[in-house]
Formats: structure tokens, C-alpha cells, sequence
């Protein structure tokens, strides 16, 4: 079928099912845009609403209202124009996202993601795929994103940050919307979402799905002298659905949810200087689904509790490994996988993650400034056999903490502080504390100190892989004595709202030890790497900037921007894949049927590397991204758009790990579309 043959089925199929719900908010429910950006309501930063002007730590809200203004389907897509905020596209293979930085180069593993409170980070694979997480954008109320060490709160793996993904929840009455939207390289998106109120019970949903075909333009190697047309569809889908029951003056719920992408074949390329083809893998896929009972209950005005049950499932999953007939060393590389486990000559799951946990919250405020929050949570975490992982035979870990925080308003002053104290079968014990004070200076505008520190256990392949096989450059020893690393944060800050404005700044050093790295020790006849604890890991110094607010009536805007010093201990030069310079301009417009959002970012230049027949590192030029969405609504409930996704360029060079395919680079893919929807 040709491309404009696509295009007319997909409008077609869009008209014909009401696509494409405008994430039009009814009536008389959405939140005044300028009192969401001048004070807006977060409770990410001390687990308790609060103003984010005087949050303990750095953090930055983007509510539903403006979500919906910016026309995105994807989280990644929002998420990209958040303050020092790194979302790094894998093309149709992945798609990740790092906060102040990479620690250690490659996949960024050190971002807590929870969604309505389920932790999403696993000790198989670590950073959750953006492209599969378990909630379709239009069911999104609010995503909070904590920059910096968090640990006391949310426990091991929050190390970089963590952010905070809410659903919405139901008004009474019925309420729904659809959407659809289809763009170039054969890309077709679709999102839709529904709540029911009535009386005690509470109903929300919401689904979503896409795909997009095979990109026209070639990947080229790090070295920049080969390139090769990848056979990179992908298709996927969303699902979710909340019921809650209110009972007296609490409230039960459940909730189920489920990301799901699907990719074509897929060939994989050597290195220098032959570029012959390896493999090719029938197919690829990643799914994340998370299922969640909890118990809410107000006691008294001054005191709530809330109880969940959550379990999480992540796979990433191959088809069977067979060879190139263009390729004469081909079958001995297939033949080397089949080797190492005999699974890959079928579909099976590499990477296999089921968590298992709960959580207890308490928050008690016995004075209007005084307020405490308690609670215990643990999980335990299983995956089986995975050969290709170093991993033998069925692996099983637990993880448990208590933690407390106060924060107490003095009138000339405010404290915050908190404690955990955690212990997890692969990291050991550990204590994250923090400490913060906060003081109004009394012209609209609030100073902060804080110390803030927190841990990253290491994950399974980390502690037990071990392996020898020829298919890889060295022998793979485990490590258990391997701990967990640690990061100390100090900030300081200002924020001040003055008329329809609001700024702020951050600065920050965030030191690292014992940081978990790969040791490569050389021997005969083939060296032997183990992951070991690096003692200095290196300090991020940085700065963050912030203003945001009304120009005229109807027209609002933000503009951020990061500078960031993060030298390599052992090279002295800046860490690979942490730019030293970004920044982000949004702004929202509103007259009559018209609406306008754009927005821009600015990623400076950052040293990357992959493998060219041996480390090969090179300079990222810097990038420019651009979305934008121009919308018109031609009667209420309906919406028509024209959207616009990396706008600015083809392609963009935005992948943190060079190795994917060997010496492959993955790129942030152009997607310039139409949208049409309905709210009912």
C-alpha cells in the first residue's frame, strides 16, 4: 500500500471510530494554566501535598492542561522538555531517560519511575523502557520529576531522581475522549480514555496503540565510514484500568495495567573492518505490566494511612537467532550463541523480571505546621535462568526499609528531614538520610539548603553473572562481595513569584562512591572482567534555571536551562553522554477555537562511545528538538491538529549507548502528523 494510501486508511479508521479524544478537559475542570505554573501542587519532593515553592528539593511539575496542550502521545515526549531532564531515544529499540546526567556511561540505571506509587526500576535490567510503560498519556493527571539523590522516600535506585507518573481519577458522571493521529514513515498512533463516577464507585480507563514502519534512512557507526537499512517496524499498545470504591471515609482499589511493543526483524552488523552482518533476529519485544489492591483511610483530619499490594512483570524477549546468507561468518557467530544458550534458537525472554512488594504510608499532621510521614515497604524479586546474562538457574532477592520524615515550620524557618534505613540480599544495609532547611524571606521568594544522599544496589548480572564463552571478549567472573554505590547531594536554592512570574535556581554537587563499574584484568588466554566498586566516582556540579508565567492573557510559557561540570575520575574529561549545556523554551497559547503549543530544546555537544574492533569515542554535535501542536476546535468536543514531533531534523542523534548492534548509533526519528478526536 502506498504512503498516501496509509495515510487515508488511518483517517478513515480515525473518523470512523470518533478518534482521537482532544484530551479536551470538560468544563469547568481544568486548572486555571497560570495558578498550575505560578503554585503548583506536588508531593513528590516529602510524600505530602504541598506548594512546590517551598519543596525541600528541586522538582518540577506538568499537569494535565498542558499535556494535553502539547498534542504528545508518548511520556517520553513530555518528559524531554523537563528541566535537566535526559531522554534518550533508541529508535524503535528503546527508549530511556537519565536526570542530571549518565553515571557511568551507557544505559542510565539509576532512575526510580512509579507509576500511581509502583516502583518500575528491576534488578534484571534496570531503567524501565520509556516506550512500554503501563499508561497511555490520556490517562495522565500529573508527572512529577524530584532532580537529585531521593532515596530517604523511595529507597535504592533513586539515586539520580525519580519520577512520579499519577492517573487521573473519575468526576461524577461519565466522561471520554478518543483520539488518533497519523504522520510520516507510516506512523499511526491512537489514544483513548474513560471514567464513570457514580456514587460510591469510580471507574477509569484507558488504552492506547501505534506503529510506525521500517525508517528509510540508513544507522551509521560510531566511525561514521558504514551504514546498513534496518528492518526496525514496531508496533504497541497500552492498557489500563482503575476501579475504586469508596467505603465510609476511606477507599479500595485495583488496578491493572499493560506496555507492550512488538518489533520486526532485525539484522545486526560487526565491527571494523569487515562490517560483515552477524545475525538476524526474527523479532524483538518489551513488556511491562503492573497490577496494584490498595486501602486509603482517613482516620481523622489529622491522620491517613494508605496501604498497597502491587506486583511488576518486565520482559524484553527475542526471536530465534538465525543466520546471513549474505554473511560467511555468519553461521559461526549463530553458532556461538547457540552455544552460550541453546534458547536462542527459538522466541524466548532474556530478561524475565517479576517484583512482588507492598507498601505502608502513614502521614500525620497533629498542627497546621507539622507533619510527619512513616512507613515500611519490601519487595521480592525473581527472574529465571538467563544463560545470555551470566545467570544460572532461577534467581530469587529481597529488599525491605522503614523510613520517617518530618517537616516542621518554624515561622522564620522550616526543617525537613528523614531517614531510611533499608536492607536488600543483593546491596546489604544501608541509611539514606537527608536534611533540609527552608526560609522565606518574606518578598515572595523562598531560600533552601539541603543535604540529600542515597544508594543503588546492584542488579543480578552485576553480582552472580558468570560465564566463558568465546561469543564474548572476555571471561565473566561474579563479584559478591560487589555493594551498592552511593551519592551525597548538596543544593541550594531560591524561588521568588513576582506578579504573573515565578523563577527559580538550583546549584547542586552530587559526589559518587564506590560506583559500580566493569574491571577488565588481563589475562591468559582471554581476559576476565567483574563488576567492582570504583571508590570515586566522580562529582556533578551544576546549575538550573527556571522562569515561568503569563505574558499576556491566554499566552503562558516556560523557559529552563542546565550547565552541568561532571569529569570522569579516571580520564578528567567530561563523563560520556552528560551534556554540559541544555535548555528549554515551551509556551502556550490560547485565542477563541485556536490553540498553540510549542516547544524547544537545546542539548548541547557530549562525548559517547561504542565499539569499533575496540572503544571508539566521538563528539555528539549538539541538536535542537522542536515539538509543536497547532489545534483547532471547530465545535466543542471536537479537535483537529497538526503535530509535530523532533520537528527541527530527520534524524537526531539521540542514543546513550553505542553498542546496541556493535557500533550502531540509534537516532531520535522526525514524526510530523495529523490528529483528529472526540470528547464525549
Amino acid at each position: 500500500m502506498s504512503s498516501l494510501g496509509r495515510w487515508r486508511l488511518a483517517l478513515l479508521a480515525g473518523l470512523a471510530g470518533g478518534l482521537l479524544g482532544a484530551q479536551e478537559v470538560p468544563a469547568g475542570q481544568e486548572p486555571d494554566p497560570l495558578e498550575a505554573i505560578l503554585n503548583s501542587r506536588i508531593e513528590g519532593a516529602s510524600l505530602r501535598p504541598q506548594s512546590a515553592l517551598v519543596s525541600p528539593q528541586a522538582i518540577e511539575s506538568v499537569e494535565r492542561a498542558r499535556i494535553a496542550a502539547s498534542g504528545a502521545f508518548r511520556i517520553a515526549d513530555v518528559l524531554t522538555f523537563m528541566n535537566n531532564v535526559q531522554v534518550w531515544e533508541g529508535d524503535t529499540a528503546f527508549t530511556r531517560v537519565s536526570i542530571r546526567g549518565g553515571v557511568g556511561g551507557t544505559i542510565p540505571r539509576t532512575v526510580q519511575i512509579l507509576v500511581d506509587g509502583v516502583p518500575l526500576f528491576n534488578a534484571v535490567e534496570g531503567a524501565a523502557d520509556l516506550d512500554t510503560l503501563p499508561i497511555p498519556l490520556d490517562a495522565v493527571e500529573k508527572i512529577e520529576v524530584v532532580r537529585g539523590p531521593a532515596s530517604s522516600l523511595y529507597g535504592a535506585n533513586a539515586q539520580q531522581g525519580v519520577i512520579l507518573i499519577t492517573t487521573r481519577r473519575a468526576k461524577e458522571g461519565w466522561d471520554g475522549s478518543v483520539r488518533a493521529g497519523a504522520g510520516e514513515n507510516g506512523t499511526f498512533r491512537s489514544q483513548g480514555f474513560f471514567s464513570v463516577g457514580s456514587g460510591d464507585l469510580d471507574v477509569v480507563g484507558g488504552f492506547g496503540a501505534d506503529s510506525v514502519r521500517a525508517w528509510s534512512d540508513p544507522y551509521y557507526t560510531v566511525a561514521g565510514d558504514h551504514a546498513f537499512q534496518p528492518q526496525n517496524q514496531a508496533h504497541g499498545q497500552t492498557f489500563f484500568i482503575r476501579p475504586e470504591l469508596r467505603v465510609g471515609s476511606g477507599s479500595l482499589w485495583a488496578e491493572v495495567a499493560l506496555g507492550a511493543k512488538t518489533g520486526n526483524p532485525e539484522r545486526a552488523e560487526g565491527g571494523a573492518p569487515t562490517y560483515t552482518g552477524l545475525y538476524q533476529l526474527s523479532s524483538q519485544s518489551t513488556t511491562t505490566g503492573t497490577a496494584q489492591v490498595g486501602w486509603k483511610q482517613d482516620w481523622n483530619p489529622a491522620l491517613r494511612s494508605e496501604l498497597r499490594l502491587y506486583q511488576v512483570h518486565e520482559t524484553l524477549g527475542v526471536g530465534g537467532v538465525s543466520t546471513l546468507a549474505d554473511s560467511p561468518s555468519s553461521p559461526a557467530i549463530v553458532g556461538l550463541f547457540l552455544a552460550l544458550d541453546p534458547a536462542f534458537a527459538t522466541a524466548h525472554d532474556p530478561v524475565d523480571y517479576t517484583g512482588r512488594g507492598g507498601a505502608l504510608q502513614v502521614n500525620l499532621d497533629p498542627s497546621p505546621g507539622l507533619h510527619f510521614v512513616f512507613g515500611a515497604d519490601g519487595c521480592v524479586s525473581t527472574s529465571p535462568e538467563s544463560l545470555v546474562l551470566g545467570l544460572v538457574g532461577p534467581q530469587r532477592e529481597t529488599s525491605s526499609g522503614i523510613f520517617g520524615s518530618v517537616d516542621w515550620d518554624l515561622g522564620a524557618v522550616a526543617l525537613s528531614g528523614g531517614l531510611r534505613d533499608a536492607h536488600d540480599t543483593l546491596g546489604g544495609g544501608t541509611l539514606s538520610p537527608r536534611l533540609a532547611l527552608i526560609v522565606p524571606l518574606g518578598d515572595g521568594s523562598v531560600l533552601r539548603g539541603g543535604w540529600f544522599t542515597s544508594t543503588r544496589s546492584p542488579q543480578f548480572f552485576e553480582k552472580r553473572a558468570a560465564y566463558d564463552s568465546p561469543l564474548f571478549p572476555s571471561v565473566q567472573a561474579a563479584n559478591p562481595d560487589l555493594g551498592p554505590e552511593k551519592a551525597v547531594n548538596y543544593e541550594l536554592g531560591w524561588r521568588k513569584t513576582f506578579g504573573q512570574l515565578v523563577t527559580s535556581f538550583t546549584l547542586f554537587r552530587t559526589s559518587y562512591r564506590q560506583l559500580i563499574t566493569i574491571q577488565l584484568v588481563p589475562a591468559t588466554p582471554r581476559a576476565v572482567s567483574r563488576y567492582v566498586n570504583q571508590p570515586d566516582g566522580g562529582t556533578n556540579t551544576g546549575l538550573e534555571l527556571a522562569l515561568r508565567g503569563e505574558l499576556l492573557p491566554g499566552w503562558t510559557f516556560g523557559l529552563t536551562g542546565a550547565l552541568m561540570d561532571f569529569p570522569n575520575p579516571l580520564t578528567g574529561s567530561q563523563t560520556y553522554f552528560v551534556p554540559k549545556v541544555q535548555s528549554v523554551a515551551w509556551s502556550r497559547w490560547q485565542r477563541g477555537p485556536w490553540e498553540l503549543y510549542g516547544a524547544a530544546k537545546y542539548f548541547g555537544t557530549y562525548t559517547r562511545w561504542g565499539t569499533d574492533n575496540g572503544l571508539v569515542t566521538d563528539q555528539a554535535r549538539p541538536a535542537v528538538l522542536l515539538d509543536f501542536n497547532l489545534a483547532f476546535v471547530p465545535v466543542k468536543g471536537m479537535r483537529l491538529s497538526a503535530y509535530g514531533v523532533n520537528a527541527a531534523s530527520r534524524a537526531t542523534p539521540m542514543a546513550d549507548d553505542g553498542t546496541v548492534n556493535a557500533t550502531l548509533v540509534r537516532y531520535a526519528r522526525r514524526e510530523l502528523g495529523l490528529q483528529f478526536g472526540l470528547r464525549f
